[in-house]
This record gives structure tokens, C-alpha cells and sequence, in this order.
């Protein structure tokens, strides 16, 4: 039987907050990506997907108050940093380059939380990271879509 890791006072916090700063992390890298988007409807796409981003945050920051937590201040911190470099690096050579950078970061918000989901959480604190991951693992999904339509690898069926 494998050891189940259950977080609650203190340790759920700290967990919370930390994904409260992934989501805010992610926010900052996609205004790079959009800056640099000459693709309609990947624009669109990467504006929906940072409004996911935002809602995380408010929901996160709740579900923290709900805990008698306080959310933390969120701010440019090292990872930030390396991902917001990247990512403007990447979306300088154009949407496919902004594409490709957004997916990495994507690639890590799955996995972030995807291991928030398997932690034993309070209900309230289980509902919002399970809604979050599911919109995480659509984000992954979008991006792909987008990078096999403009790189040419899109498969096409017809009925």
C-alpha cells in the first residue's frame, strides 16, 4: 500500500501559495507569448487560456482565506524570471517560437498539478486543484492543436 501525503494546516497553505505563484508565473509568461503572437486565433486562445490563469488565482487565494490562510503576494520570483526569459526569447522568431514556449510552460503547470491532485486535500482545496488541473491538461491540449495546424503536422480526416 503506498503512503498517501496529507496536507492540512500549515503544509496545505504553503502548497496553495505555491500554486497560486505557478499560476501567476504563467499569467506573465503568456503576455510575452501574446506580444509576439501574429496568429488571430492563437491570440485568442492564449488570451482565454491566461484568463484561466487568473481565475486560478482568485480561486486559489480563497480556498487559502477559507483555510484561515493568507495568499501570498505574488511577485517575479527566479523561476519567473527563467520562464518569462524563455519565453519571450522563443516568441521573438514569431507564433510558432510563442507556441512552442507556452507549451513547455504548460508541460510544467500539468505536471505542478498533477502532483497537487494526488495530495489528500481538504474537500474545498480538492474541488478548485482538480477544476484548475483539468483546465491545465485543455491548455496542454490547445497549444498542440495549434502547433501541429501551423507546423504542418495536423492530421486531417475526412468522413
Amino acid at each position: 500500500m503506498q503512503d498517501v501525503e496529507i496536507l492540512h494546516g500549515g503544509r496545505l497553505i504553503e502548497k496553495l501559495n505555491d500554486m497560486i505563484q505557478l499560476d501567476f508565473d504563467a499569467i506573465a509568461s503568456y503576455h510575452h507569448a501574446i506580444e509576439h503572437c501574429d496568429d488571430a486565433h492563437v491570440r485568442r486562445d492564449f488570451q482565454e487560456l491566461c484568463a484561466d490563469h487568473e481565475r486560478h488565482l482568485v480561486n486559489l487565494g480563497k480556498v487559502v482565506a477559507a483555510c484561515e490562510g493568507t495568499p501570498i503576494d505574488v511577485h517575479l520570483d527566479l523561476k519567473g524570471v527563467v520562464l518569462e526569459g524563455i519565453t519571450t526569447l522563443r516568441s521573438r522568431t514569431g507564433t510558432l517560437g510563442a507556441l512552442r514556449a507556452m507549451r513547455d510552460n504548460e508541460r510544467l503547470t500539468n505536471y505542478s498539478y498533477r502532483r497537487a491532485s494526488s495530495i489528500a486535500l481538504a474537500p474545498i482545496a480538492r474541488v478548485v486543484i482538480d477544476q484548475n488541473y483539468a483546465d491545465e491538461q485543455r491548455h496542454l491540449a490547445v497549444i498542440q492543436s495549434h502547433i501541429a495546424r501551423l507546423s504542418g503536422t495536423a492530421v486531417v480526416t475526412t468522413s
